[in-house]
């Protein structure tokens, strides 16, 4: 299953992540090997360590990033 699961940032495609919010261990620098990665915005990523998962559950998590994001730019704008 999974380790451990974070939101992370960066300020150009060239910066280093930096850890928003996480459960479990997971650091800026497992991004590049991370299970699965799914955009939240521009320069924002949903990040997950551990096995890799399914299809069924794969297209779960994009449809949680895809919300969330959703969120993340709604809450920008108030």
């Amino acid at each position: 299953g999974m380790r451990s699961a974070a939101i992370v940032r960066r300020e150009s495609v060239r910066a280093p992540w930096v850890v928003l919010a996480s459960s479990g261990h997971c650091e800026a620098d497992q991004v590049g090997g991370a299970s699965v990665r799914a955009p939240l915005g521009n320069l924002t990523e949903l990040v997950l360590c551990g096995a890799a998962i399914k299809a069924d559950e794969r297209r779960l998590v994009w449809a949680f990033a895809t919300h969330t994001s959703t969120i993340l730019s709604r809450d920008k704008l108030v």
